[in-house]
């Protein structure tokens, strides 16, 4: 195994936008990107803006490792109540399986543990064995099974939706600059979190919307052309009323204490070693 000891890790610059989206991009296989954030026309733009905003662990911080004057790998930690969410990781395929992304992840959780931050979280996309077992070896247990579904909407036709959506002009001039926003939609006592995925898709985390005709009589009338991009719990499709439901793709949440993640990338010279998330065998 190779360790590429000329590589350093450093907190991202505004000027690195266009190469952390590229990397990241090419960490997604097959149709996923398509569903993600990262597909979006104004990607590169607000991965810049968050970087130049970007405070201690108060917005998504992003790292990159750099050899030379190439830019080999990335990754995103999001602040949670007690901890960071590693939303991505990625190395070039050029440099994989020389402990770039294990260096990636120990800096990005050293700067988390010392802004008090104590667990971590993050969620698996198609439930990759061999990535499972890395973030296993690093402390992290598997949690939840969850599943993406598209899902072909037929729009009820409702005259008064009587649902109230809020934050839908902020959501339309974020989706302008950066090709995705997120408002929300109260129909009765329950509130659903809507977010709008390039010109295609809604995005919503709650399979119960699947089933309340208000809600979605609001999303028809917003845009009937958009279909929805749904997250449930376990392999079942949600239920949807005759709709045309199609899997995207599976995702594995795991947990972790950032403190064993650590001792276990800094100390266990074979693991550090060893192939990280996307970072080759």
């Amino acid at each position: 195994m190779v360790i590429d000891r000329a590589t350093a890790v450093r907190s991202a610059r505004t000027d690195d936008a266009d190469t952390i989206v590229s990397l990241l991009r090419g960490a997604f296989e097959g149709d996923v990107l398509g569903v993600t954030p990262l597909s979006c026309s104004g990607i590169v733009a607000y991965v810049r803006d968050q970087i130049h905003w970007q405070s201690v662990l108060s917005d998504p911080t992003y790292f990159v490792a750099q050899c030379g004057a190439d830019l080999i790998g990335t990754c995103e930690v999001q602040p949670t109540a007690h901890g960071v969410h590693l939303a991505y990781i990625a190395v070039a395929p050029g440099h994989r399986g020389r402990a770039v992304g294990s260096r990636l992840l120990a800096h990005a959780l050293a700067f988390a543990r010392t802004a008090g931050r104590v667990s971590i979280t993050l969620d698996v996309a198609g439930g990759v064995r061999s990535v499972v077992d890395w973030y296993a070896r690093l402390g992290l247990v598997a949690g939840q099974w969850y599943h993406w579904w598209r899902v072909g909407v037929r729009w009820p036709a409702v005259a008064a939706p009587q649902a109230v959506v809020q934050g839908l002009p902020q959501a339309f001039a974020s989706f302008s600059a950066y090709g995705f926003g997120a408002f929300s939609v109260a129909a009765d006592a329950r509130v659903y979190e809507v977010g709008l995925l390039g010109p295609s898709w809604f995005r919503v985390t709650d399979s119960e919307l699947l089933s309340d005709v208000r809600a979605l009589g609001a999303l028809g009338v917003i845009d009937p052309r958009r279909g929805l991009l749904v997250r449930s719990a376990g392999v079942d499709p949600p239920a949807g009323g005759g709709m045309e439901v199609a899997m995207a793709f599976p995702s594995l949440h795991m947990t972790g204490a950032i403190a064993i993640a650590l001792e276990r990338l800094e100390a266990n010279v074979p693991l550090a070693c060893g192939a990280g998330p996307r970072d080759g065998a």
